[in-house]
């Protein structure tokens, strides 16, 4: 077998950011999940935009953590109306945020990761609109439009 060698191969991995700080962070990859305990929740896998070093975090949806989601999603200047669902998927792919990062405790090999302990402002100053959310179709104009083409014939 045979090495074909690529311009990847003239890089080394990228590491993971190994200091505390303030970072600028590009989002690579979002990823559903759920936790042993059964909570659904994301894992989101940034690098920083100026060395390329990695970091990772889970954001899980339960009551005592949909703070920190609010947060991230401000954050990363998204912005939703009062009463609208956050949706974060994979178009959150490339957005950028700051915050602030901390070096967790060692693990049992005594390893230690990156983790996010401060979510910088973004640029809006709340993560609400002003306004009202547009209204959604009315289920007798959808059940009218069986051909989805926007006419009820």
């Amino acid at each position: 077998m045979g090495f074909i060698p690529t311009e990847e191969h003239l890089q080394p991995p990228a590491k993971y950011i190994d200091s505390e700080g303030q970072y600028n962070l590009k989002i690579l990859s979002v990823e559903d999940t759920i936790a042993n305990s059964g909570t659904p929740g994301f894992k989101i896998k940034f690098a920083c935009t100026q060395s390329g070093q990695l970091c990772s975090d889970s954001l899980w949806e339960t009551e005592k953590a949909f703070w920190r989601i609010c947060l991230f999603a401000k954050a990363c200047s998204i912005q939703i109306f009062k009463g609208q669902e956050l949706i974060i998927d994979q178009s959150w792919i490339g957005k950028t945020l700051d915050c602030k990062i901390i070096m967790g405790e060692p693990n049992d090999k005594g390893d230690q990761y990156p983790e996010i302990d401060e979510f910088g402002e973004g640029k809006f100053e709340s993560l609400f609109k002003e306004g009202k959310a547009p209204a959604a179709p009315a289920q007798s104009d959808i059940a009218l439009d069986q051909e989805g083409d926007g006419s009820p014939w």
